[in-house]
């Protein structure tokens, strides 16, 4: 129904009289529960011999069509031509649920982890873009965060983006008018109420802490056959300690920061863990995509190199909660910090109000 009520809307636009049209469409397929239109899976290659693969994959052709109508839309207006696509994702697939019955049909194989982790499996995904100017066929490996869209749509389009941002312009990459990015690294994650952080910088990928707040740390191909789920992640309690030590932390978090006064978040060492004492890894992500070789403990050149990595996020953990949690420029920082507060304590905060999703549209009632 929203990708129909999409491809109305660019079949009514006008650009004589609207101008240009920016549209984002975030599609629920392949988002569990698995539950896909008939038609759809009668679509799925008979080489997918998994019944929760058939499931996923179906999806997948829902969401196909879902573009396809789009991309129908736009040429009915004579405007597919002049039109910038771009196709991206915002998390890795997920492997399996949470009550261990059955997989939610997703891979990410080769890579390791899944969807709920900052291994590679996790947070990378793939993506396209075609449109006028765009170079076809080509293949980028270059280093690319979302906040890189906004800039990189900008100088596509031959906007000026005044502001000061944290992205770069990776426009050169996609029209062919440069080889290489500006961005050097990026941080993943940081994150000291989970006590997890993770940083890229050129090939090398430093984590700090537990990499995988589920426990999905191995590599997960393709389900086949009568297959439902993975061995590694049959134990009945893994979920249930999960939860428990997830909840220990955030309580020690909040407990901390509302009674201890001297406790400083912004302080990676204080926040995260010493450099000394913490959980570290580090791969080499051009030689070892799948993360499979930890080389933080085989030379002092790699554990110099983690170290540097883990002061400048220790800068950037600083710089961060000062952009969050402080107002202005120019006060007094001891005086205009925010504090977050939990309306009746820790106590009153429910499993029915924690990870809520709420609609964004408002209700009748609410409207009038």
């Amino acid at each position: 129904a929203v990708v129909s009520t999409q491809s109305t809307g660019i079949r009514n636009h006008d650009s004589k009289e609207h101008g240009p049209m920016f549209l984002t469409v975030s599609y629920m397929n392949p988002h569990s529960p698995l539950d896909p239109l008939e038609e759809d899976i009668d679509r799925v290659p008979d080489s997918v011999d998994n019944t929760i693969r058939e499931k996923f994959s179906a999806l997948m052709v829902g969401m196909d069509m879902g573009v396809r109508q789009l991309t129908e839309a736009l040429k009915a207006r004579d405007m597919y031509d002049n039109t910038i696509i771009i196709f991206t994702g915002d998390n890795g697939g997920a492997v399996q649920g949470k009550d261990q019955s059955k997989s939610l049909g997703g891979t990410n194989s080769p890579l390791r982890g899944a969807k709920w982790t900052i291994w590679e499996g996790g947070v990378k995904v793939p993506a396209f873009v075609r449109g006028p100017g765009i170079v076809p066929g080509v293949v980028s490996d270059e280093l690319f965060h979302i906040s890189d869209w906004l800039p990189t749509i900008a100088g596509m389009v031959g906007a000026e983006v005044k502001q000061n941002l944290d992205g770069f312009d990776q426009s050169g990459i996609l029209t062919g008018t440069a080889n290489n990015t500006d961005r050097k690294d990026l941080v993943l994650e940081l994150d000291p109420a989970y006590q997890q952080a993770a940083y890229i910088k050129d090939n090398f990928k430093l984590i700090l802490g537990d990499p995988a707040p589920k426990p999905y740390n191995g590599i997960y191909a393709p389900l086949e056959g009568d297959e439902v789920r993975y061995p590694d992640l049959d134990d009945p309690d893994s979920f249930a300690n999960f939860n428990k030590d997830l909840k220990e932390k955030l309580t020690a978090y909040i407990t901390k920061s509302d009674t201890d006064k001297s406790f400083d978040f912004r302080d990676l060492p204080e926040a995260i863990g010493p450099f000394e004492h913490s959980s570290i890894k580090l791969y080499d992500l051009d030689n070892d995509p799948s993360e499979t070789d930890d080389l933080f403990t085989k030379s002092e050149r790699f554990k110099a190199r983690a170290k540097d990595m883990y002061d400048h996020l220790a800068v950037q953990s600083q710089e961060l909660a000062d952009l969050i949690f402080y107002i202005g420029d120019n006060q007094d920082k001891t005086s205009s910090v925010k504090t977050l507060t939990i309306p009746g304590g820790l106590t009153d905060w429910t499993g029915t109000e924690m990870g809520k999703w709420t609609p964004w549209l408002r209700d009748d009632t609410e409207s009038k």
